[in-house]
């Protein structure tokens, strides 16, 4: 019988074995060479793009800042030397700033900003904050020329002091050389610049992606006739600068350039201008710009011009980009438009002159509709909520500026000093005017001090929060670590006013129950159901699950909410199409109509740590498809509602 398992091959075929195997190797290893990896390359999952704190928006909310990187206590007011701001600011790396100290640091020369990835968090001072004073001194007190830079609740000021040269006196400087981008200037106050207050000016590198929300920009000062507020602007590549944006901040006491745009791409959102004297809001060349939902308030300097001026006599980068403007005007209001509803093209004037010092007036004249655009710009991925122009005083004025600071549990404490007092009570009472110097404006506040939070790892995170949250106090590695898996450290949820988590992720059952239905009136029987983690939802013109038809489904989530503070809590949708919102029983949103992306506001009183029931009801019928689910406090910064404040059982 032969045995079929033992060959004994001969040598002449083991020859033309081992080639044909050498040759086989040698085309899989060009095969490798010059085939891409398709499968390894589909497999990289891309995280979605968080904000750089939670209501943060617009083009400088991408902004990472100096997320993971080290904590620099400031412990001193000193100009210079270990423990100042100057030596945290040059600092290299990822880095995250806070403050052991309040009061004024009156800088000898400018504070630079020019390594990237940085967070100055000046929520953390206690008592009324830091003051950062460029009195004395021949330049801006700040200057930002790199990238990745997150600044809140900062109040930085300059003045007629005795080094003073004219045209040399922003209170914020930024480009002029550097790559500026992702970019967040927010809740901080800037005051008393000699020539703007703010100035984004560029003339080499990138400057784009930058957003200045919640900011009080005011009394620029009048003593060398150039009191103005906030210019964005270059004398070489205003065609490259773009996505600049201008939301919620209160101008006031600024004769113009509040803000000036003269860039190729911007948006201007949701402000408050109060008192300009010459002309109040510019913009100029062929600007592609939004002008939205703004408040203008008439004041003792008001000359009675337009609202918004379009300069158009262009024959430079000075004077904005080349070519007609593209304008979306919409639901402002101001003395010569009252009704936000109503036509807004009547309150922009177009200016052939741009001087304006005293007894010089511009010269005005209508816009030509040609350049009016009637749908807004493509605000990316983190766009601006636009609020009804009616609401703005009720939101802003006790919030914008450098408002707040976190104390040792992590909730907001009101903390203005006297010069934003003034400013407000000025703004309320229809009082107030332009000031020539500081010393007409009452001087430099004093800001009243106060004991900071314990710390004792020397982290970012009071002892306190900590272990309310489950962190370890005298561990300062937690600081980095992202306990709720959301994107942000812990000291970030820390400085932003939210919860890490509690020391752990989420139970299975929290979350909301969904019901989601291939109809738009919530009948019948639903094709899905499941739990939500959050109400969080862009479905774009795509369906949100197979089978359904992407104009035409409904979704209802139930549930329990569990609020954080025993407060008056406001809960807000950003919905296309129709949505309603129920929370204790309590109808507090109504929206059922076809609508593009709109915000619904309600506010309710809730109990800390007791569960409510929640019902949320939408419906998509043409169109985007878009569901969001946000609240806020006054201890509670406005946030998703997260996961582990919902359940569905």
């Amino acid at each position: 019988m032969r045995n079929h398992s033992i060959i004994h091959p001969q040598p002449f075929p083991r020859l033309w074995h081992w080639a044909l195997i050498s040759i086989l190797l040698i085309t899989l290893m060009v095969a490798h060479l010059i085939v891409p990896n398709v499968s390894t390359a589909q497999s990289v999952d891309v995280p979605e793009p968080i904000p750089a704190f939670p209501d943060a928006e617009g083009g400088g909310a991408a902004s990472v800042g100096g997320r993971g990187g080290r904590v620099i206590q400031v412990t001193n007011l000193n100009d210079s030397g270990p423990g100042s701001l100057r030596v945290a600011l040059e600092a290299t790396g990822p880095r995250i700033i806070v403050f052991r100290v309040s009061g004024i640091i009156e800088v000898q020369s400018t504070l630079n900003i020019v390594e990237p990835y940085i967070t100055v968090a000046g929520q953390t001072a206690p008592g009324e904050g830091v003051l950062i004073s460029g009195v004395n001194i021949d330049g801006p007190p700040l200057y930002i020329g790199t990238h990745d830079v997150i600044i809140r609740y900062l109040k930085m000021a300059t003045g007629r002091g005795s080094s003073y040269v004219y045209g040399n006196g922003d209170v914020v400087s930024m480009g002029e050389g550097g790559d500026v981008y992702n970019v967040i200037i927010d809740h901080s106050s800037l005051n008393w610049g000699n020539d703007e207050n703010v100035a984004l000016w560029a003339d080499k590198g990138i400057a784009r992606n930058v957003t200045f929300s919640n900011n009080i920009i005011a009394e620029g000062l009048a003593h060398d006739n150039h009191s103005t507020g906030l210019i964005v602007g270059s004398n070489t590549m205003c065609e490259d600068m773009r996505d600049v944006d201008v939301v919620r901040n209160l101008f006031m006491h600024n004769n113009n350039r509040n803000p000036y745009i003269k860039i190729a791409r911007a948006r201007i959102v949701n402000n408050i201008i109060y008192n300009w004297g010459w002309l109040a809001t510019q913009i100029a060349g062929g600007v592609k710009v939004d002008i939205v939902g703004n408040h203008y308030k008439s004041g003792a300097n008001d000359q009675g011009r337009s609202e918004v001026a379009w300069r158009s006599n262009w024959s430079s980068c000075d004077q904005g980009p080349p070519g007609p403007p593209s304008i979306h005007l919409k639901g402002n209001k101001g003395p010569n438009q009252p009704n936000p509803d109503a036509d807004n093209w009547n309150t922009m004037m177009e200016e052939t002159y741009d001087w304006g010092w005293p007894g010089d007036p511009p010269q005005l004249k209508r816009v030509d509709r040609a350049y009016e655009r009637q749908t807004p710009l493509d605000y990316g991925p983190f766009p601006v909520t636009v609020y009804d122009v009616n609401d703005l005083e009720d939101m802003l004025l006790d919030d914008v500026g450098a408002s707040h600071r976190l104390n040792a549990k992590g909730e907001w404490v009101p903390n203005r000093d006297a010069l934003d007092r003034r400013l407000i009570e000025e703004y309320v009472t229809g009082t107030g005017e332009i000031k020539q110097d500081e010393n007409d404006a009452g001087g430099y506040p004093t800001i009243k001090s106060g004991t900071p939070y314990v710390d004792s790892d020397k982290d970012g995170m009071p002892n306190e929060w900590e272990t309310m949250h489950g962190l370890n106090p005298a561990q300062s590695d937690d600081a980095n670590q992202d306990t709720d898996s959301d994107g942000y450290t812990n000291i970030e949820e820390f400085l932003n006013g939210s919860d890490p988590g509690q020391g752990g992720a989420a139970t299975p059952d929290q979350g909301l129950t969904y019901a989601l239905f291939p109809n738009t009136t919530l009948s019948g029987i639903p094709d899905y159901t499941g739990v939500d983690a959050t109400i969080d939802f862009d479905w774009g013109s795509e369906a949100p699950a197979p089978g359904l038809q992407e104009d035409t489904f409904s979704v209802r989530w139930t549930g329990q909410i569990e609020p954080r503070y025993s407060e008056r809590y406001t809960f807000c949708t950003r919905g296309d199409d129709g949505i309603r919102l129920w929370v204790s029983g309590q109808r507090l949103i109504n929206n059922w109509t076809d609508h593009a992306v709109t915000e619904n506001c309600g506010a309710i009183e809730l109990t800390a740590n007791q569960r409510y029931d929640l019902t949320l009801e939408y419906y998509e019928n043409r169109g985007r498809a878009v569901v969001q689910l946000f609240w806020s406090s006054p201890s509670q910064a406005r946030e998703i509602v997260p996961q582990n404040r919902l359940y569905s059982q």
